[in-house]
C-alpha cells in the first residue's frame, strides 16, 4: 500500500480492533487526503487533464476486454456449432450406410 499510495502507513499505526469496512474507510480517507495535498501544488487544469485521461484510457481498457472476450465466446459458439453439425453428419452417413 505504501508503494502506490506513500502514506507513511505501518502495522503498529494500524490498530487492529477496527474490521474491514472500517479499515476500508480509512485508508479511503487517507488516500484522499494525501491526493489533495499532492493535488493542490500542481496546476489544477493539469491535474484534472491527468485525472481525465486515466479514467478514459481504463474504461478503454476494460471495453477492449470485454470486446475480445465477446469475441472468443461467438468463436466457441461457431466452433461448438460446427462440430455438432459435424458430428450429427457423420451419424446420418452412418446410418445411411448400414443401410444399404
Amino acid at each position: 500500500m505504501n508503494t502506490t499510495f506513500p502514506l507513511g502507513l505501518t502495522k503498529d499505526k494500524a490498530p487492529s480492533t477496527r474490521g474491514v469496512d472500517e479499515n476500508a474507510q480509512f485508508l479511503i480517507t487517507r488516500i484522499k487526503e494525501a491526493y489533495e495535498r499532492k493535488s493542490s501544488h500542481e496546476e489544477p487544469t493539469a491535474v484534472r487533464s491527468l485525472e481525465r485521461y486515466i479514467i478514459l484510457n481504463a474504461i478503454d481498457r476494460l471495453w477492449q476486454e470485454h470486446l475480445y472476450a465477446m469475441d472468443a465466446l461467438r468463436e466457441a459458439f461457431i466452433y461448438a456449432a460446427t462440430r455438432k453439425r459435424s458430428a450429427d453428419r457423420y451419424k446420418t452417413e452412418a446410418t445411411t450406410c448400414s443401410l444399404n
